[in-house]
């Protein structure tokens, strides 16, 4: 009788023991068990990226259209992008202050936070 009682409490500390071991083993909430992400925090992450896709696209497109508004460059010859703030001016201008002008209105815009010129002087008329 003393056997099965002694049986009954090893059994049980072990069963414990192993418990907390398993608890200890699992993965942080938020995390697969191969340590990847989970479906949620990729999708979380998916819309983050997407949003930032889109204030990127926005952001350019915004400094594009002031541009062409202001008739500096020819909307055929201007190709602008935008990652977090920092805008790029890409083509071709007839004369330098054009591309100086380009830079000049980019800066004005909400939003942007740095101008890159990367225009070139255009020698055909």
């Amino acid at each position: 009788m003393k056997m099965m009682r002694w049986l009954g409490v090893a059994g049980g500390a072990t069963l414990f023991l192993a418990m907390g071991l398993y608890a200890q083993a699992q993965p942080p909430e938020g995390e697969g068990g191969n340590g990847a992400p989970s479906s949620a925090s990729a999708q979380n992450e998916g819309a983050r990226y997407k949003a930032a896709q889109a204030a990127n696209c926005a952001l350019a497109k915004t400094v594009r259209s002031a541009i062409v508004r202001a008739g500096v460059v020819d909307p055929v010859l201007l190709y602008v992008t935008a990652s977090d703030g920092a805008v790029v001016l890409m083509g071709s201008v007839h004369e330098m202050s054009h591309a100086e002008r380009a830079v000049q209105i980019a800066k004005q815009i909400p939003g942007v936070k740095s101008v890159r010129d990367v225009l070139t002087l255009r020698l055909d008329s």
